[in-house]
């Protein structure tokens, strides 16, 4: 049977991890990182700067609903690249 639910994690190994816990009908895939981030203030557009998202990328008038951005895709690292 092929898995029928996806589950997104940040690293591989907890990927590899939760999948044996979720068993046959779940797909567990890492995103290699966060995939959306809050944007500085100085990134926001400029209709967005003046209004209630231009000191912290969140509305904090309506609910705390935040503005967030995707973050570009992430290149693999090299083991040769990590820090120990």
């Amino acid at each position: 049977m092929a898995a029928t639910k996806l589950v997104i994690v940040e690293s591989p190994a907890k990927a590899a991890t939760i999948e044996g816990y979720l068993g046959p009908d779940y797909h567990v895939t890492a995103s290699i990182g966060h995939i959306r981030d809050l944007p500085q203030p100085s990134e926001l557009p400029a209709d967005m700067k003046k209004g209630p998202y231009g000191r912290f990328a969140v509305d904090v008038e309506d609910g705390f609903t935040p503005y967030t951005l995707s973050i570009p895709t992430r290149r693999k690292r090299s083991p040769s690249s990590r820090s120990s």
